[in-house]
């Protein structure tokens, strides 16, 4: 993996030249974001501009454009206790604090004075720490012009003011007034209207006396996340349409500065490369050989500390050599490499980042023959999309248009192989939860056949319903997940397997099936399955949705263990369950058996259903833990009973007389484990129901939220 992503960035640096290098390494802006309502948000770049002929600080803002990360040179924030020591930033606190008095401790020449006017006209320092003057922001004086005109407006119509509403108006804007600058105004609902006139008057009083400026400036002081959200406030934004900040002076953009690009270039590379540097000068060896180029008698570092992937430790003394903590005898990198590698990972993370179901991924390739001509940015679309096309349904829509787009690297697909390293980044950590190497796109292309297929079958036959349709995003919820990383292990192993093209232990699955059922049927949270019930995660079409899994993985020959039992005659059954069994591929004479059970039991539940029980109580009869065939045998009277009860025996008669005869060719050598049982009577009633819904006999499941605590992402 890691000599992919330095091949990519040498690639990258070759063709663009190492002097921009600092461009290379930006970081990508979206264009909009998505809050937690769902909603898009566009995307906007605030910049602090310090006016010294006005003594004053303007707030300017600008759209975010496609290479806006560039333009403002958005490297990232530093991680963890490291000084701050960019001028542009994610977190405006930085550039409030700290951040101008450290780049300049560390940059010479005319941004050196440059920033020392700025600190010494705008900031005050205390305590050895540097912070913003508010006074200095010109929505300072704006908010306090509001404000006193708002009181004076409020003042004039009070004069007049008569009735009750007009009153409780009144009342309103004066609460608005003294929440802008943390007052209280409180009256009771039962004062009457001569009292709330009094108590109105009393309070215009007491305001009149404030320094309305005074005070904003005292709570701005004491309170930050209010200073922040009045100065984006004042020109109509929040923190979440807000990507990055930056710093001007006097209309001039510092970032541009050659002092402040020499100064990141020092930081990024050189000055791991020093001897002189106390911080990294123990991992340099002078005449060393760099693991990845194998040049030897060169300059190497084994620090990472620059490196966003994590390749291996350097933070444990236990995994260095000799226990020295140098870490200089196990992975050693020359300067050529180590910027070659910060380009690569920047690469793929402005580009090759996605996901499967809930879990992040970055798509790195692998090119196996060199080509200097090679538009890498757009071949890593093209991969990026034959990723999406086997990930998501939803990719097949805009194929062709694809295609079409890409057409130029069909030749191209015998040129590389695909990683994918599945990971989970925090604020300050990265892991690397799975990576899967070595994956052809004709993989892909394997695995998309299998998608269109089981895509093709839903809509012929099974009124083209979503919930069935199998792709990788659907797989992720047919295994259940839960916030830790035991459980993210299994649909990893399940995700290696398809593109390895490695065996599946068919039992596993099962019981990874049977305990969705069990999740959806109990109501249980704090996993990847909707807490609402729909059609999309009700019981019934869930558990079909399993059986396509199942057939899927069939299709791609992955499952192990699966024995069938020879047929023993014809089983005289509806069309409809015939064609179902064999559509999946998975069902002999046992399972059969099984599905017709549970087919009468779905059956007796639409009955109970139409009948006013919406919970269907015959469900009660099903051991969801697992039952073995004498529990079985035993819901078979049960469900005879029923049968008779509701007066529909007649109905099913035949099928119930077609599961008789299978249950007792098998039942003294049963040859299905307790899961399998539960998975296969519930994939009867489910059928079951499915048609009753499809043919409009009973209702499809109402979303309802159930009574649950906790989760995690969502189906």
């Amino acid at each position: 993996m890691i000599e992919a992503i330095r091949n990519i960035g040498e690639f990258i640096n070759a063709k663009e030249g190492k002097e921009k290098l600092l461009e290379n390494l930006c970081i990508k802006l979206p264009l909009e974001k998505r809050n937690n309502k769902g909603e898009y948000i566009k995307q906007r770049i605030v910049t602090l501009n310090f006016d010294e002929a006005k003594g004053k600080i303007i707030c300017e803002i600008e759209a975010v454009k496609e290479e806006s990360g560039k333009e403002y040179l958005w490297l990232g924030n530093n991680p963890g206790n490291k000084p701050q020591i960019f001028l542009t930033s994610k977190n405006i606190d930085y550039l409030l604090e700290d951040s101008i008095a450290n780049i300049q401790d560390k940059v010479e020449g005319n941004l050196k004075e440059s920033l020392k006017k700025v600190l010494n006209e705008f900031f005050i320092s205390e305590n050895g720490n540097c912070t913003i003057k508010p006074e200095k922001f010109i929505f300072v004086d704006e908010k306090k012009k509001f404000i006193e005109d708002k009181l004076g407006t409020v003042k004039n119509r009070f004069e007049t003011a008569n009735t009750k509403k007009e009153i409780d108006s009144i009342i309103k804007d004066i609460k608005n007034i003294c929440s802008d600058i943390e007052e209280k105004f409180e009256v009771s609902p039962k004062s009457s209207s001569e009292e709330l006139k009094n108590k109105i008057l009393s309070k215009l009083d007491e305001l009149d006396k404030i320094d309305i400026k005074d005070l904003l400036l005292k709570i701005y002081k004491d309170k930050r996340k209010k200073f922040i959200e009045d100065l984006l406030d004042s020109k109509s934004l929040t923190t979440d349409s807000v990507s990055i900040y930056s710093v001007k002076l006097n209309n001039d953009l510092l970032i541009k500065r050659e002092e402040y690009r020499a100064m990141l270039f020092d930081e990024k590379i050189d000055c791991l490369f020093d001897i002189n540097n106390k911080n990294y000068k123990k991992n340099l060896l002078k005449a060393g050989r760099c693991s990845l180029c194998d040049k030897t008698n060169i300059q190497t570092t084994s620090n990472t500390t620059n490196l966003n992937f994590k390749f291996y430790m350097t933070d444990k003394i236990g995994f260095s050599s000799n226990f020295d903590g140098k870490f200089t005898k196990n992975f050693n990198i020359c300067k050529e490499c180590y910027m070659d590698l910060m380009t690569g990972e920047r690469f793929i993370e402005n580009n090759m980042k996605t996901y499967i179901g809930g879990l992040n991924l970055y798509i790195i390739p692998t090119l196996l023959f060199k080509n200097a001509n090679l538009d890498f940015v757009k071949l890593s679309g093209y991969i990026k999309h034959i990723n999406n096309v086997v990930t998501n349904l939803n990719s097949f829509s805009d194929l062709d248009n694809q295609l079409n787009q890409f057409k130029e690297f069909r030749d191209e697909k015998n040129n590389f192989i695909i990683n994918y390293l599945f990971y989970r980044k925090g604020k300050s950590d990265f892991k690397i939860l799975r990576l899967i190497k070595d994956v052809p796109p004709s993989r892909l292309n394997t695995i998309n056949n299998m998608e269109l297929e089981i895509n093709q079958l839903v809509t012929k036959s099974y009124n083209d319903i979503k919930t069935f349709k199998i792709d990788l995003n659907g797989i992720y919820y047919t295994i259940p997940i839960s916030a830790n990383d035991v459980a993210y292990s299994k649909f990893l192993e399940i995700l290696d397997a398809i593109f390895s093209d490695r065996k599946i232990d068919y039992s596993f699955l099962i019981d990874q099936f049977v305990e969705i059922i069990r999740i959806i049927h109990f109501g249980r949270n704090g996993y990847n399955i909707s807490p609402k019930i729909n059609l999309k995660s009700s019981l019934e079409f869930k558990t079909i949705q399993l059986n396509f899994a199942l057939l899927f993985f069939n299709k791609l020959n992955l499952l192990r263990g699966l024995k069938m039992n020879e047929s023993k005659g014809n089983i005289a059954v509806p069309e409809e369950i015939t064609k179902f069994w064999n559509d999946i591929g998975t069902y002999d004479d046992p399972r059969k058996a099984l599905f017709l059970l549970g087919y009468i039991v779905g059956n007796v539940g639409n009955r109970q259903y139409l009948s006013g029980h919406k919970t269907k109580p015959i469900l009660n009869k099903i051991n969801f833990q697992g039952m073995n065939i004498q529990t079985i045998i035993h819901l078979t009277n049960d469900i005879f009973e029923k049968l008779t009860q509701y007066k529909i025996l007649g109905y099913n008669e035949t099928i119930f007389h077609q599961y008789k005869r299978l249950v007792d060719t098998y039942s003294s050598n049963w040859p299905l484990n307790n899961q399998e049982n539960v998975f296969y009577i519930l994939s009867g009633y489910s059928f079951s129901t499915y048609q009753a819904i499809t043919a409009g006999k009973i209702e499809p499941p109402k979303e309802e939220e159930r009574i649950v605590e906790g989760g995690i992402e969502n189906e």
